[in-house]
């Protein structure tokens, strides 16, 4: 058993390594972006941060929702990688939570923090 427990952590290190490696990235994306939205990251020189015109107003409205729901898509993105490395840890990492099946690492290598099948995913999306 517990040749088996090494052999299995040894096979996702490389899905480990990758895991740790988006999550960093996307801390920093989620972080950079927030700052933008929330403190009007302005690249163009404008240090008013007082739009001129009604219609830059709208503009700069819709710039800042865009870019909060990126933010948000990162942050859910973020918790499923945790939740991937938690099922590194405990050694369920690889196994479909829906039917229990092995996740081909094909699949992993495409998503690394899915907890699906792609049968499973499938069938929870319709």
């Amino acid at each position: 058993m517990k040749l088996m427990a090494s052999k299995k952590k040894r096979d996702y290190q490389p899905f480990e390594d990758m895991l740790r490696g988006l999550r960093k990235r996307l801390q920093g994306d989620v972080q950079s972006m927030s700052d933008a939205a929330l403190h009007g990251g302005d690249a163009d020189g404008d240090l008013s941060h007082v739009p001129t015109h009604l219609a830059d107003q709208g503009t700069d409205a819709f710039d800042q929702e865009f870019t909060l729901s990126l933010v948000e898509n990162d942050e859910e993105t973020l918790q499923q990688i945790d939740a991937a490395l938690e099922r590194l840890r405990t050694g369920q990492y690889g196994d479909c939570l829906e039917c229990g099946k092995l996740i081909p690492k094909q699949r992993l290598s495409a998503i690394p923090f899915t907890a699906y099948c792609v049968t499973c995913a499938s069938k929870l999306q319709s």
